[in-house]
């Protein structure tokens, strides 16, 4: 059943070419009362084939016909069968032996008529591109956004609308990440990790645009994701930090203003769905990032881990190289295991080298600090770090004296203590 609907959906697609009605007299475009502009974008296999701005034709006018006009007057071979093109240039469908084939988008979103059957309104934007968008994988159409965070470096996050299908043939649309694509930004190609997110360096992020170009190929040369036109241009002018609110950090838990502090430089963020989770063990990984974010200057620009369960595409990978690079923290046997909670009196000694190997501060102080009452549980290579620690008010223990150097150290400690740290 889906296969019958992928043909359908990709025929009724491919049929709704516009027609243009053109009238043009020595490469001078006529433009006549009742006219309607748009713009048109046709991108082959291989890149683009046709860029059209402010084109005009009559009111009423299809977009297979206005399409047709514009590759006759452009002398760019196509076929047309039963209403849709199946052919633009040397690109016909089937190339690669599925439902591939010549799709078109409307301002952005996915046609839901054909091109012979889609009047032209004013102002309208078409992309006519080769793709699959119903195929495994999908190529993806994608949209590009901007975010700034607090130290004013620009993420890029490239996500796309993935449409499907259920039984009755309703479609839903779902917002995913785009990874493992080349994002050209300003001539310098990046890769955008499994999140769909780009990091720009220093001096992009102060540019007030970019240009921004896309592309991802599977291995026989389909196109996985749309090619953005090549003016696109994403404004960086008015991206500001936004400081994450999170919705299980009240006013008056103990918690609270370290959490926020973090937050608001930067340093922490939150999940998904609103929450920071205080509560919540925090891993190895999450350290990585945290105290990557803290650091007056991180190099993020390397993913190629030592450590074997790091892959170079996780969300962590760079801060875990960052981490690693900088003493700050170390595997065993090869690996760093990135998932694994982390105990209190390793995360004092964590942040002890953090202060020291990144901040180039010593930590500790003059007074003796007391003892805790379960000092002698703490590991050796732990017990200097947290004796330090506690001289200087970074850490303390629980109500009844102990430390707890065996116990998960939770988000909500790793604030206290960062910050602590941070202000010493």
């Amino acid at each position: 059943m889906k296969k019958i609907l992928s043909v359908f959906l990709v025929c009724l697609t491919l049929a709704g070419a516009v027609s243009v009605g053109v009238t043009a007299d020595n490469d001078t475009l006529l433009v006549s009362a009742g006219d309607v502009s748009f713009d048109v974008r046709v991108e082959g296999i291989k890149g683009n084939l046709l860029y059209k701005k402010g084109e005009s034709v009559a009111a009423g006018t299809v977009l297979l016909d206005a399409l047709k006009a514009l590759l006759d007057g452009e002398k760019i071979a196509y076929q047309e069968a039963d209403g849709y093109v199946s052919k633009i240039g040397e690109d016909a469908a089937a190339t690669f032996g599925g439902w591939d084939g010549w799709v078109y988008y409307i301002n952005g979103a996915e046609a839901s008529v054909g091109m012979n059957d889609y009047v032209i309104q004013n102002g309208d934007s078409f992309v006519i591109c080769y793709a699959d968008p119903y195929g495994d994988p999908a190529t993806l159409f994608p949209q590009v956004s901007a975010e700034r965070d607090a130290k004013g470096i620009v993420t890029l996050v490239v996500s796309a609308s993935v449409a499907s299908f259920d039984e009755n043939w309703n479609m839903s649309v779902e917002i995913r990440p785009v990874a493992d694509a080349t994002v050209t930004v300003d001539g310098t190609a990046l890769k955008s990790g499994a999140d769909g997110r780009v990091k720009l360096d220093a001096e992009d992020s102060k540019k007030d645009k970019v240009t921004v170009q896309l592309d991802k190929t599977a291995e026989n040369g389909k196109p996985l994701v749309v090619r953005l036109a090549a003016d696109h241009t994403v404004s960086l002018a008015d991206v500001k930090f936004v400081p994450p609110q999170f919705s299980d950090v009240a006013e008056g838990q103990w918690y609270h203003s370290y959490v926020y502090e973090l937050a608001n430089s930067g340093v922490i963020g939150g999940y998904a769905d609103g929450s920071f989770r205080p509560d919540k063990s925090v891993t190895r990984a999450e350290i990585c990032k945290m105290l990557a974010m803290a650091a007056p200057e991180a190099d993020l620009s390397v993913r190629e881990s030592k450590f074997s369960d790091v892959s170079a595409d996780a969300w962590y990978a760079p801060y875990v190289v960052w981490a690693e690079k900088n003493g700050v923290v170390l595997g065993s046997d090869g690996k760093f295991d990135p998932n694994a909670d982390v105990k209190r009196q390793d995360l004092a000694v964590m942040l002890c080298r953090f202060a020291e190997n990144v901040l180039k501060k010593q930590v500790g102080g003059d007074a003796p600090a007391p003892s805790f009452t379960d000092a002698a549980s703490i590991r050796e290579y732990a017990a200097e770090s947290v004796y330090l620690l506690q001289k200087a008010g970074i850490i303390g223990g629980f109500g009844d004296g102990s430390f707890g150097p065996a116990r998960q150290a939770s988000r909500a400690q790793f604030c206290k203590m960062l910050s602590g740290l941070l202000a010493a």
